[in-house]
C-alpha cells in the first residue's frame, strides 16, 4: 500500500475565518495565494508565520497540473499550489541540506547520507567513504 502525504488547504479568507490552531508539524495550505504555514501545536493561523522554501536566485516552475521542475530547499521562495494535490517534483528535494528521496508513489524516505548528484557508469556501484558521503566506483575483487 502506498503512503500518501496530505496537507490541509483551503483559500486565506476561509483560514482567517475560522482561524484554527494546526497540530505541531502540521502543514496548511492557502490554495488562493500559494502560501504555506507550518504548526506548532499552539499557535492560531493569524499568528503563524508563512513558511517559505527554496534559496535565492532559486528558479521553480509549476505547471497547471503541479509538476514542478528546479530545486526545491528551505530558505526563501513560496510555493505555488493548485487545487490539484497531485505534486510531481524533478530535481533535488532538501531539507536543511537532508535529501529526501522518493519513489513514483512518492513512498519517501529521509537519508543522511550526500548522495551523488550525478549517474555512475554502467555496472558501476555506490561505495562509502565511512562519513556519509557516497560515490560510484568501479566493483573490484572477490572471486
Amino acid at each position: 500500500m502506498a503512503d500518501r502525504i496530505q496537507i490541509r488547504r483551503d483559500t486565506a479568507a476561509n483560514w482567517t475565518s475560522a482561524n484554527p490552531t494546526l497540530t505541531q508539524g502540521e502543514l496548511g495550505l492557502e490554495t488562493d495565494t500559494g502560501k504555506l504555514k507550518a504548526g506548532d501545536g499552539s499557535t492560531a493561523w493569524t499568528s503563524l508565520s508563512y513558511y517559505t522554501l527554496g534559496t535565492t536566485g532559486a528558479a521553480m516552475y509549476s505547471d497547471a497540473t503541479a509538476n514542478f521542475t528546479g530545486d526545491l530547499q528551505k530558505s526563501g521562495v513560496s510555493v505555488p499550489a493548485y487545487s490539484d494535490t497531485t505534486a510531481n517534483f524533478t530535481g533535488d528535494l532538501q531539507k536543511s541540506g537532508v535529501p529526501v528521496a522518493a519513489d513514483a508513489n512518492l513512498n519517501s524516505f529521509l537519508t543522511a547520507l550526500d548522495l551523488p548528484v550525478a549517474d555512475g557508469s554502467a555496472d558501476q556501484i555506490l561505495k562509502t567513504d565511512g562519513s556519509g558521503t557516497l560515490s560510484f566506483a568501479d566493483a573490484s575483487g572477490g572471486g
